[in-house]
């Protein structure tokens, strides 16, 4: 699998953060995902794109986003999927139908960390058409990674995100903006794994040290696995 699509797609994949209180997401929504960044390290690349995505935080406790990445260099097509329950993520490459497997270490939450701090409540738009949103700022608990994440104020909706990394091998800055929003999901189907994810034909990481060793990455701390 390709070494920048393996981290892209890590590195998109930042749907939902982690903690309590504060304001909460619905338990179960789908939606459409817009994206841009700017990576430095480990690969040089500027990239936007496009993605879908649905979140079930009650039945399934799985996120999945399949999405189309450009760049200068290539078009990059992928199917990620993230269960919280097996702790396991599972990255398809669709160009070339190669599945690898890796390690979830994150816990599943549908809510903004306690320790966010509300930049501000401000107007989308204009006038009588504008949306409320909350605006927040936090960190994770994880040196060197910043988020910025707006959601409505009256049902917590995500609205847009930023996401800003400068660590040691790790330099990134991804902005997502999120929109034709529903609530529960059409067809649980779509947490289904492709044939190519399965145990028998999948690639496996063990460690996130594989990843970087198998996709000739330079580690200097952890990939990012989004959440």
């Amino acid at each position: 699998m390709d070494t920048k699509l393996v981290f892209l797609f890590l590195a998109t994949v930042h749907l939902v953060t982690s903690g309590k209180n504060h304001c909460c997401m619905p338990e179960r929504m789908e939606g459409l995902i817009g994206e841009s960044g700017q990576l430095s390290e480990p690969v040089n690349m500027t990239v936007f794109g496009m993605g879908k995505f649905s979140v079930d935080f009650k039945v399934a406790k799985k996120i999945v986003m399949s999405q189309t990445l450009y760049s200068k260099e290539k078009t990059m097509r992928s199917w990620v999927l993230q269960d919280f329950d097996r702790k396991v993520q599972y990255v398809y490459d669709l160009d070339i139908e190669r599945c690898l497997i890796m390690p979830l270490q994150e816990k599943i939450t549908k809510c903004i960390p306690e320790e966010a701090k509300s930049t501000g409540i401000y107007p989308l738009g204009y006038g009588s058409e504008s949306l409320k949103v909350n605006s927040w700022i936090f960190d994770m608990k994880k040196p060197g990674m910043m988020f910025t994440m707006s959601t409505t104020v009256d049902k917590c909706i995500p609205v847009g995100q930023i996401v800003a990394v400068d660590r040691d091998h790790e330099r990134m800055f991804f902005t997502n903006g999120f929109f034709n929003i529903t609530m529960g999901i059409r067809d649980q189907s779509v947490f289904d794994l492709p044939k190519q994810c399965h145990h028998k034909k999948a690639d496996f990481a063990f460690d996130i040290d594989q990843v970087y060793n198998d996709h000739n990455i330079t580690p200097g701390g952890q990939l990012f696995l989004g959440l």
